[in-house]
C-alpha cells in the first residue's frame, strides 16, 4: 500500500535562527518507488565500483528511505584513466505519475579526470494537458569518491515541471591530496525542487567549487543545501548561488562552511545573488560559517534585491520597460551559468529550457 514517509531534510550541520523555520526542511515522500531510467552516451567508464554507502550527503540521513528500496535505479562509473579526459552523458527520467529514484555512484582514481553531465525530467513523457494535473516524483543521488590528484565535473540540468518534485542529493568525499570537485546545477523546471549537496574535503589541499543557477516561479519551492567540510589542511571551498524570484515562488538557500578541527591554512567563500521580481516572492539566506581550527579564512556574502535606479535607467533610456529587463536581467544570469558548464550538449539542453521559462 502507498504511503507518504515523513522526513526531514537539507538539515544545518549546527541549527540556528530557529524563529525562521530553515534549520531542515520537513517532506512527504511516497513509499512507492520505482526505478527511474538512466540512459547514457559519451565515454563508457561504467563498471563495477566499491559500495559508497558510508559517505554522506547534503539531503542527510533520512532521505536513504528513499533511496533504500529495490527498485531505485543505479549507475556506477569508475573513472581510471590518469592522462585522459572522460566524458559520460546520463539522461535521467522518471514516469507520469509515479513516484522514482535513482542513484550514480563514482569513483575517481588517482589522477583521473571525469566530466559527468546529467539532465533530470520528472515525467519526460507527460502532455502538456497532463502536466498540468499530474503528480510525479524523481529522486537523484550522486555519491562520489575522489583520490589523489583527480578531477571531477559534474553538471546538472533540473527540470521538473507543473506539480512534479524533483530531490537531487549529492555527496562526496575527497580523499586524496589535491582532489578536486567541480559542481554546476542549473534549475529551469516548473515544478518544486529540493537540493541537497556536501563534500567532505580530507586529503591536503582538496577542492571543491560549485556555482548554482535558478529562476523560481509562479508558486514553485525551491530548497538548497550547500556543505563543504574542511578536515584536510589548506583545502578550499568556494559556494555560489545566482538566480531570480518572481510570482509568489519561495526559496531557501543554506551555504555552510565548516573549518573542522586539523584543517590549518584552509580558505571557504560563499556568496550569493538574488534578483526579487515580485512583492510576493519569498527568500530566506542562510550563511553558516563554523570554525574549530585557527589559521583559516572563511568570508560570505550576499546581494539581494530589485533591480537598482541605474539599471533601470540605463534600460529605460533605450526604450525598454521594466518588465522586459527583468527579463533580460534574468537571462544573462542563468546563461552564465550555462557557459560554465563547456559541454555543448548540456549547454543546448539548458538554453532550450531557458527560453521556456524566461
Amino acid at each position: 500500500m502507498e504511503q507518504n514517509v515523513s522526513m526531514k531534510i537539507n538539515e544545518l550541520p549546527s541549527p540556528t535562527w530557529n524563529w525562521l523555520k530553515v534549520n531542515e526542511t520537513p517532506i512527504k515522500w511516497s513509499n512507492k518507488i520505482e526505478p527511474c531510467e538512466i540512459a547514457t552516451e559519451g565515454d563508457v567508464v561504467a563498471a563495477e565500483t566499491e559500495q559508497l554507502s558510508d559517505i554522506e550527503t547534503g539531503a542527510g540521513r533520512e532521505a536513504d528511505a528513499i533511496f533504500a528500496t529495490e527498485n531505485t535505479a543505479k549507475y556506477q562509473i569508475l573513472a581510471d584513466n590518469a592522462g585522459q579526459d572522460k566524458t559520460v552523458r546520463l539522461h535521467v527520467s522518471g514516469k507520469k505519475d509515479a513516484h522514482t529514484a535513482g542513484c550514480v555512484e563514482i569513483v575517481a582514481k588517482e589522477n583521473s579526470t571525469l566530466t559527468v553531465v546529467m539532465d533530470s525530467r520528472v515525467a519526460p513523457d507527460a502532455t502538456k494537458e497532463e502536466d498540468s494535473t499530474a503528480e510525479a516524483s524523481l529522486a537523484v543521488r550522486v555519491r562520489m569518491k575522489v583520490e589523489s590528484g583527480a578531477s571531477v565535473r559534474l553538471v546538472q540540468v533540473q527540470m521538473p515541471q507543473e506539480h512534479e518534485t524533483l530531490l537531487s542529493d549529492i555527496g562526496g568525499n575527497l580523499i586524496g591530496e589535491g582532489a578536486k570537485v567541480e559542481y554546476i546545477q542549473l534549475f529551469l523546471g516548473k515544478g518544486n525542487l529540493y537540493s541537497g549537496c556536501r563534500m567532505d574535503l580530507n586529503g591536503k589541499e582538496s577542492n571543491f567549487a560549485t556555482e548554482t543557477g535558478y529562476l523560481g516561479q509562479a508558486q514553485q519551492i525551491l530548497d538548497y543545501n550547500m556543505v563543504a567540510n574542511h578536515f584536510g589542511e589548506k583545502t578550499m571551498s568556494y559556494i555560489n548561488s545566482d538566480g531570480a524570484l518572481r510570482g509568489q515562488a519561495h526559496k531557501v538557500f543554506r551555504g555552510t562552511i565548516d573549518f573542522k578541527r586539523g584543517s590549518s591554512g584552509a580558505e571557504g567563500q560563499e556568496e550569493e545573488s538574488v534578483l526579487l521580481l515580485g512583492d510576493d516572492v519569498e527568500n530566506k539566506t542562510i550563511p553558516l560559517i563554523l570554525c574549530a581550527q585557527e589559521d583559516v579564512k572563511g568570508n560570505h556574502g550576499a546581494t539581494i534585491g530589485e533591480l537598482d535606479e541605474d539599471t533601470m535607467f540605463y534600460f529605460g533610456a533605450r526604450g525598454i520597460d521594466k518588465e522586459a529587463a527583468e527579463r533580460i536581467v534574468t537571462g544573462a544570469k542563468l546563461e552564465h551559468i550555462c557557459d560554465l558548464m563547456k559541454d555543448e550538449a548540456a549547454e543546448k539542453i539548458a538554453k532550450e529550457a531557458l527560453e521556456e521559462v524566461i
